[in-house]
This record gives C-alpha cells, sequence and structure tokens, in this order.
C-alpha cells in the first residue's frame, strides 16, 4: 500500500489563493501577520490589534482538502508580505502542511513556491479556553 503525503502528514488544508487572499486583506489593516488556526473542527482566524481595540474574527469553510491529526490546535503564523512578493493567477491553491515543519505552498500550472512557516504558541500558560472569544488584555488604573 503506498502512503499518501496526507499519510506522512500532521496536517494538510488545501484552499484557494482567493479565500487566504480575503484573509490577509480582513487583517493586514491590524497588523503584519496573520494567525491562522487549525484543529480537528476546522479553521480559525482570530486577529488582535496591538492596542488590543479591534478583533476581525473568521471561520473558513471554502477549502479543497483537510486533513488534521493532531490532538492540540495548530497556530500558523502567515506573514502579509508573502503575498505582496509574488502575484499569483486566480487558480492558484495554497496548501498548508506539517510534517516535521510546517510550512506553505502557492501551487498553479506553471510554478510550485513553498515557504517554511512559523508555529506559533500563544497563551502558554492557559489552556486557551477563549481563545474564540477574543483577546486577554491586561489593565492598570493609576
Amino acid at each position: 500500500m503506498s502512503m499518501t503525503s496526507s499519510d506522512m502528514s500532521d496536517f494538510r488544508v488545501v484552499m484557494s489563493y482567493e479565500a487566504l487572499k480575503s484573509l490577509i486583506k480582513a487583517t493586514s489593516a491590524i497588523d503584519d501577520e496573520i494567525l491562522i488556526r487549525i484543529e480537528k473542527d476546522g479553521i480559525k482566524v482570530r486577529q488582535m490589534d496591538p492596542q488590543h481595540i479591534m478583533l476581525v474574527a473568521a471561520d473558513l469553510f471554502d477549502v479543497y482538502e483537510f486533513y488534521y491529526q493532531l490532538e492540540d490546535p495548530t497556530v500558523l503564523a502567515i506573514p502579509v508580505d508573502l503575498l505582496k512578493n509574488f502575484k499569483f493567477k486566480r487558480d492558484t491553491k495554497v496548501v498548508l502542511t506539517q510534517a516535521g515543519e510546517a510550512k506553505i505552498s502557492f501551487i498553479n500550472e506553471n510554478i510550485s513556491i513553498e515557504r517554511p512557516l512559523e508555529i506559533v504558541k500563544i497563551y502558554n500558560s492557559m489552556d486557551d479556553p477563549n481563545w474564540d472569544f477574543g483577546a486577554y488584555v491586561d489593565i492598570s488604573v493609576d
């Protein structure tokens, strides 16, 4: 029996370039990277600006392929500049994978570009139960 790339990966997500572009457009005004959380239930984006005033929240349902075999969620940091450096056709597919290291690939009939991604540890001191509801804010009053 031959193994597919999904058999050897911790996760594999295939989406349209347009879907990723829409997420980045929504978050680029508040940060220079987009944090994508991948878990068994799907893909989520929750991006808070540095001043903790604005929150962008989105769940991504429009994916071509979704495979996730890890117990805990994985949060990937995708630099906004990554899309500014390349001009892709509308039919380009975006592939997020982790098999040893996390990677993003842009694939269409003419090209295949692959870049490593950073896996982000957020809220290390907590089990992250409220990630869906925003961010934790420290307020001090004089």
